[in-house]
This record gives C-alpha cells, structure tokens and sequence, in this order.
C-alpha cells in the first residue's frame, strides 16, 4: 500500500488535554512538570497560541519570555495580548533600564493575559469547508468530517480513514445542487475536496478541472489535476455494494483511480463518461452477467483490448474456462486479497503516461 511519507499530528483533543495538564501545573506550584508539559504540547502543535502564551509565563528568563511572545505574533498577528505586553516592556525600557523589576511585571502581565485568555477563548479563524466546523487554527484534519481539508498531498488524503461519510455526502449533495445556481472556482474546488476525501477521485477529477479552468493561474488545483489525470482509471462492476466500496478503496490508496457500475447494462454506460485501463467484473449479475459483457466488449473495435479480470467467489475449472472463451484476461477469485489483486494491476497495466488521460 502507498505509504503517505508524512506522520499525521496528533488531534486538537490531545492538545487541549496537554494545556490544561499544563496549566493545572502552573496553579499548583509545579512549574518543572508545567513546562515539561508544554513542551510536549508545542512540539505536536506548535501553533498553539494558548500554549506559547503560558509558555512566556512561565519561562526562566526574560529572552525566553519574548521568544515565545514573538512567536505567538507571528502565528497570529492581532494576538492583543501578546501585542500588549509588548509594548509594556518596550515602554518601561524607555523609563527604566533596571531589569529585575521590569522581569517581574512581564511575567505578571503574561500570567494576567493567560487567564484572560482563558475565560475568553480566541474566536475561531478557520471553518471546514465541506461541514462548516470553526477551529481557532487550521487542522492537519477537520476535527468534526475528519476529511483533510487541503488538496496540497493526495496521498495524505487518500491514506486517510475514518471520515464521516454521511456528512461528505451530504456536503457533496448541497455542492452539486450550487453548481448549477452558482458556478464558480470555490464550489467546484471544494466539490472536488469532497469526493477526493471519499475515494472517489474519479469524480473529483472533472470538478476539478473545473476549477482550474475558472481559475488557470492557480498552479496547486493544476498541478493535482496533472497528477490524478496520470493515474490509471479502473472500471469496478459488482453487484455487491461492499465489494465495489472495499475495491475502490484498495485502487484508491494505491494510486489508481476507480469507477464503479452494479451490473453488466449500468457498466455499458459508464462508457459514455469515459475509458477505463482496465476492468474488474464480477461474473454472478443481474440484468448482464460478466460472461455477457465481456463478449460485448471484445466485439468492440474501440475496446477490444482494454484487459478485463473477471472476479468470482467460486473457483472453479468451468468458470475459468468460461471466462478465457469470453475473452477476459485473467480470472480473480473473491474475496480479493490486496496484493494478488496489485500483483494483476501490475501485470496488464502499462506505466502511468504510456497512454492517454481519460
């Protein structure tokens, strides 16, 4: 399986968790353990204004202090807190060149910004553009949909697990109704993000390039679309629900992109949209069994030789027969284990960019 190459950061709740540990330290006098506490807290989000503001509170020294102030202004510049203290210190400078004193007043005035800021919790400056969430500071993964919100690794996101499926499809529902009313970058963009946190980058692709045609000079949303249009698109046909989502899901994290069909007439018309690399087909189906439309296809001048695998849980001899005479390539049996199933891909795709993008 394709690996991400990145660590996933730990969760906002964790973070939340380490500050009041944190802080729970501070009030009781224990400010080794506090600061070994925040420590730990900024290494996995080091963006944490909270936690740098504490963090200058409780620092040993007065360069310490002002690193983390500093700091917390460039990760928020309308921080007023850490801005007001600031302009405290440089003002008594200007009056007074004693440090003792001036060390303590900085330190009262954080520790007095901290509390501050606890009782008023900064106003959210990021929302979830596919479930609406508000988060203080942009997420890695959206704490409500789990969906990652940016396009910027596709691998990121199709390694990820977990995403609420009803609130994406519900995102992807109200997105599709608002192209027609207000086509625009935004609502195709994030249709797109939508379906690519769903492993269906299939779909995704078209919006996508949407998107990049409403706006050329965007090089991330062109360079993605220059990546998914690489991929080999495989054509899923099952009549099980489970088999077309467990399927999907495996060519999905592992760089392919998948379409899907129930049945032998419903596969037909994916033709209409597109041409796929390669085909799996169930044999058992309603309507068009695999048998049937594998014949079909092999008497297509246009289709002829794309590879067909046929998939059945039964492993018979006849079967196997049945599906070379039909013309399919090879014969896969159900339930499909994941590395028999890349070995095939492997041995009737060509590499990526030997043929045309679909």
């Amino acid at each position: 399986m394709v690996q991400d190459g990145q660590t996933e950061q730990p969760g906002i709740g964790r973070a939340t968790e380490l500050l009041r540990e944190a802080v729970a330290a501070a009030r009781a006098g224990e400010k080794r353990q506090a600061r070994s506490t925040l420590q730990e807290l900024l290494s996995i989000d080091p963006d944490n204004e909270q936690g740098l503001l504490w963090a200058a509170a409780l620092s040993d020294s007065m360069d310490g202090a002002f690193w983390f102030l500093q700091r917390l202004l460039q990760v928020n510049p309308q921080n007023a807190q850490a801005a007001n203290i600031l302009s405290m210190h440089e003002a008594r400078q200007a009056t007074q060149e004693a440090t003792g004193p001036d060390a303590a007043m900085v330190n009262a005035a954080v520790i007095e910004a901290c509390a501050e800021a606890r009782k008023a919790p900064p106003k959210p400056r990021w929302q979830c553009p596919l479930c609406l969430v508000e988060a203080v500071e942009p997420p890695r993964r959206c704490p409500r949909c789990c969906a990652i919100p940016t396009i910027n690794d596709l691998r990121v996101i199709a390694s990820n697990e977990g995403v609420d499926e009803k609130l994406l499809n519900e995102a992807v529902r109200d997105l599709s109704k608002r192209v027609t009313a207000e086509p625009s970058f935004e609502v195709y963009f994030t249709l797109g993000l939508a379906l690519l946190n769903l492993k269906r980058s299939a779909e995704a692709l078209g919006w996508l390039r949407k998107a990049s045609e409403t706006r050329p000079a965007d090089r991330s949303v062109r360079m993605v679309v220059h990546l998914l249009e690489q991929r080999k698109l495989i054509l899923v046909v099952d009549d099980s629900p489970t088999v077309r989502k467990v399927v999907s899901t495996i060519l999905e994290q592992n760089g392919y992109r998948a379409i899907t069909a129930s049945d032998g007439m419903q596969a037909l018309s994916r033709f209409n949209e597109c041409t796929p690399d390669l085909i799996l087909l169930d044999i058992t189906m309603p309507r068009m069994d695999g048998y049937e439309l594998c014949r079909v296809l092999k008497k297509n001048p246009y289709l002829h030789k794309i590879p067909i695998l046929m998939l059945s849980g039964n492993d018979g001899l006849v079967s196997k027969v049945k599906s070379k005479l039909a013309g399919a390539a090879d014969y896969l049996t159900k339930p499909l284990d994941e590395e028999t199933l890349l070995d095939a891909l492997n041995s009737y795709l060509l590499p990526a960019g030997t043929e045309t993008t679909h």
